[in-house]
């Protein structure tokens, strides 16, 4: 093959899966399924780990024990990239799993807000193509009216659907300018199989084998609930109750499929307002059982929108939150003096 990376970049219901059994299909490939973008992440970390040394890692100070910035000049982002590849590529292909392939990567959908802001996607993008050795990106998009169809997006609106899609692939369009590692596909390039789709073969340096396309396109690809999924579950944000103390709050949506008494994580960002820093926290309570959140995570759009420093590092998570049909879970503010406000709520139902 011509790339020993390829990672498939798009939104949910574009046809992914069937984008994925198809590239899984090619001898010495292998194309893992969503991850909840766990790279970003790590990009958050990089972009931190350049601010740091870009800003502080120049001057004598940073070097001294006296100075709060000290480390800062040896701090090495090609390191940070190469210890985050092999912790990746651990991940994807564990080492019981045998051989490494010729070609590994994974699909993933989550390229938009809430997870990622638009002015970001660029710099994403191209911390993914460092990340990842000699990389073949493959955007794939499906007509817009098909998309708003599912269910998966029903929370969002059609208008706000089809408005993120359109960001989304507009922003893609100024990307792939002038890249070679990059290939564009449309949904209807697989189930009509274009001649399109053999170019994406041809792009990768992989045997187009109409009995395996066959075999592939003639198998169901597709996101199926499991029986015990709990549904509708529902995010009730107070904002309008939103504390003198919290500039900027939201809670990241949830999307998971949620087994009875399963998991799920809390996230997203607050922001305190900059004359009630200190002796603040968040907690979560569901069941009368507490669970510990950390806040103080990168948060560097929202660290770009409000100019006080820890806005920077807004973000928060909580603990893993085992839940069942009928749990109400509550994020809490707490106060230095012990004063608890509610700043959200979700309802398993």
């Amino acid at each position: 093959m011509n790339f020993q990376s390829v990672l498939i970049i798009t939104y949910g219901r574009s046809g992914s899966t069937l984008l994925q059994g198809l590239l899984n299909s090619i001898e010495g490939c292998v194309v893992r399924g969503e991850n909840y973008n766990m790279c970003h992440g790590l990009f958050l970390a990089y972009r931190a780990l350049q601010e740091t040394k870009a800003q502080f890692g120049n001057g004598d100070y940073s070097l001294s024990v006296t100075e709060p910035w000290f480390g800062a000049a040896w701090l090495d982002d090609q390191r940070f990239l190469q210890d985050a590849r092999e912790l990746v590529f651990h991940q994807l292909m564990p080492e019981n799993m045998g051989s490494f392939p010729q070609c590994i990567g994974f699909k993933e959908i989550r390229y938009s807000p809430p997870n990622i802001e638009f002015s970001l996607l660029h710099a994403y993008l191209d911390f993914l193509s460092k990340l990842f050795p000699n990389p073949a990106f493959i955007f794939l998009t499906r007509d817009h009216d098909q998309v708003v169809k599912s269910g998966w997006w029903k929370s969002v609106g059609e208008i706000g659907v089809k408005r993120n899609l359109e960001q989304f692939e507009a922003t893609i369009s100024t990307y792939i300018k002038e890249k070679n590692f990059v290939f564009m596909l449309e949904y209807s390039d697989m189930t009509s199989r274009t001649a399109r789709l053999k170019e994406l073969f041809e792009f990768l340096g992989a045997p187009y084998i109409e009995e395996k396309i066959d075999q592939v396109l003639a198998t169901k690809h597709s996101y199926v609930p499991t029986p015990a999924k709990i549904q509708g579950l529902q995010v009730h944000l107070k904002e309008k109750k939103m504390p003198a103390s919290l500039v900027h709050f939201f809670i990241d949506r949830i999307n998971e499929s949620i087994r009875e008494n399963g998991p799920i994580i809390l996230s997203g960002v607050a922001v305190l307002n900059p004359v009630n820093e200190d002796g603040y926290s968040l907690l979560v309570v569901a069941k009368d059982k507490e669970y510990p959140v950390t806040w103080g995570l990168a948060s560097p759009v929202v660290g770009e929108k409000y100019p006080f420093p820890h806005a920077r590092f807004s973000r928060y998570k909580s603990g893993t939150i085992f839940v069942r049909k009928g749990d109400v879970v509550e994020l809490l503010l707490l106060a230095g003096n012990g004063q608890k406000e509610c700043l959200a709520k979700l309802f398993i139902n």
